[in-house]
C-alpha cells in the first residue's frame, strides 16, 4: 500500500436529502441538509383562485313595518299584520313575473275552499242525522202520550176525530206499553251514539281552527297586496294595478269568512246540543219517566188507578223531557 494513501476512517456515511417546498412551474431539486434553504413563502403553495361570478338580480328588501299595515287596516291583529311584512319583505320587484301577482294568496283561498267543503261534510255526517232521526221519534211518540186520558181523568177522543181526525194519539195502556218498549230502544241507541258525536264534534272544531288560521292568511296577503299596489303606484304602475286586483279579490274572501262565522258556529253547535239533549234527557231523565210509567201501566191495569195529582206530576215530568229534547 503506497504511504499517501489516505488512512481508512471506515464506512462513508449518507447525508439526508430535505425536499423543500414546491412552488408553481418550479421543479424539483434535492439539496444535501447542511445547505440553508431559502423560506418560501405559504401562499406561493397554493394556486390563486378568483371569484366566480354568478349573473342574477340582486335583491333589495321594500321597507315595511307594522305600523305601515296596521294603517291601511286599523284595528288589524298583530300576527296578521305581522305575515303581511313578511310577505311584503320576499317580494323582489326586479324578478316579479305575472303569474307570481296571478297566485298571490291563491293557496290561501284554495286551502279556505277545501277546508268550507269538508266543514259541509262533518255537518251531514251520518252520525248526526242517525241521532237526530232517534231524537225526532222520541218527540213524536212522547208528544202523542195522552196521560190524563189513560189515567181516566181526561175524556178520550170521540168516534168523529178517531174516524177523521187521525189524532194517532196513545191513550191506551196497551198503546202506552208498545211507545214504552220502542222508547227503550231509543234511549240505547241514542247513548251509543253519543261517543261518535264527541269525536265529530272534536273535529269540526278543530275546522273551525284550521279556517280561522287560513282566513287570517288571506287577510295578510289582502293587505300586503295593497300595500304594493301604493308602494308601486309611482315606479312600476302595471304591477301596482296587478296587485291592488289581488288585493280586491283577497278583501272580497275575507269578507264572505267573516260573514260565513255564524253558519259554521251553528254546525259546530249542532253536535253539542244533541250531546246536551243526550246527556240531559235521553240518559237521565228519559229512563226515571219510564220506569214510572211502567209502573203505571201495572197500577192501572190493576184495581188502583193513579190519582189527578200522581197523573199531573207525570205529565209535567213528559214535558220537561220534551223541551229538553226539542232545544
Amino acid at each position: 500500500m503506497p504511504d499517501d494513501a489516505p488512512p481508512n476512517r471506515g464506512p462513508t456515511r449518507l447525508r439526508p436529502t430535505v425536499i423543500g417546498p414546491i412552488a408553481p412551474g418550479q421543479k424539483t431539486s434535492r439539496r444535501p441538509a447542511d445547505r440553508a434553504s431559502p423560506p418560501v413563502s405559504e401562499h406561493a403553495t397554493r394556486p390563486v383562485v378568483a371569484p366566480t361570478a354568478i349573473p342574477g338580480v340582486e335583491r333589495r328588501r321594500i321597507a315595511v313595518t307594522v305600523a305601515d299595515i296596521a294603517r291601511l287596516s286599523p284595528g288589524v291583529a298583530p300576527a296578521v299584520a305581522a305575515t303581511a311584512v313578511r310577505l311584503v319583505e320576499g317580494f323582489v320587484v326586479e324578478g316579479a313575473r305575472d303569474r307570481t301577482i296571478t297566485l298571490w294568496g291563491h293557496g290561501a283561498q284554495q286551502e279556505y275552499a277545501d277546508l268550507v267543503a269538508r266543514t259541509l261534510d262533518l255537518a251531514r255526517a251520518d252520525e248526526l242525522g242517525r241521532v237526530r232521526a232517534y231524537v225526532t221519534r222520541m218527540i213524536d211518540l212522547l208528544g202523542a202520550i195522552d196521560l190524563p186520558v189513560i189515567c181516566g181523568i181526561g175524556r178520550p177522543a170521540g168516534v168523529f176525530d178517531r174516524l177523521f181526525g187521525g189524532t194517532g194519539r196513545i191513550d191506551t195502556l196497551c198503546a202506552l206499553e208498545d211507545a214504552r218498549a220502542e222508547l227503550d230502544q231509543l234511549v240505547r241507541l241514542t247513548a251509543a251514539a253519543l261517543d261518535p258525536l264527541l269525536r265529530l264534534r272534536d273535529r269540526l272544531s278543530e275546522q273551525a281552527r284550521r279556517i280561522e288560521a287560513t282566513g287570517g292568511d288571506i287577510e295578510a296577503a289582502a293587505l300586503a297586496a295593497g300595500f304594493l299596489a301604493d308602494h308601486l303606484s309611482i315606479t312600476q304602475p302595471a304591477l301596482s294595478q296587478r296587485f291592488l286586483e289581488r288585493a280586491m279579490s283577497l278583501t272580497r274572501s275575507v269578507a264572505q269568512l267573516r260573514g260565513d262565522d255564524p253558519l259554521r258556529a251553528a254546525q259546530a253547535e249542532q253536535p253539542l246540543h244533541l250531546i246536551a239533549a243526550i246527556q240531559e234527557a235521553v240518559l237521565v231523565a228519559m229512563p226515571a219517566w219510564l220506569s214510572t210509567i211502567a209502573a203505571l201501566t201495572a197500577t192501572a191495569s190493576g184495581a188502583r188507578s193513579p190519582n189527578p195529582t200522581e197523573a199531573g206530576e207525570l205529565q209535567h215530568r213528559l214535558q220537561t223531557i220534551l223541551q229538553q229534547l226539542k232545544t
